[in-house]
């Protein structure tokens, strides 16, 4: 899902993508940028204790090269409230 809000002359684009952790990570990362060239936003299941979760698995060392490589921030809030159940 792709969302564009507008509001007093700032624009905000968000995308939320569904990754199955079964899937290769790199099938979706051609996917992610355009995604992320569009929007500038993404919302991936990655773990990685740069975005507060408890462990990094190797999709979240994947997410980190691919952030790093593409000087992207990670604007992830911890929270006991879960995102997505």
């Amino acid at each position: 899902m792709i969302t564009e809000i507008r509001y007093e002359g700032l624009q905000f684009y968000g995308a939320s993508l569904y990754l199955p952790i079964d899937r290769d990570i790199e099938r979706d990362l051609g996917t992610i940028e355009k995604i992320i060239w569009l929007t500038k936003a993404l919302d991936s299941y990655a773990g990685s204790k740069i975005w507060s979760d408890t462990h990094t698995n190797p999709r979240g060392r994947e997410m980190e090269d691919f952030i790093i490589k593409r000087d992207l921030f990670i604007m992830n809030v911890d929270s006991d409230v879960p995102t997505l159940k």
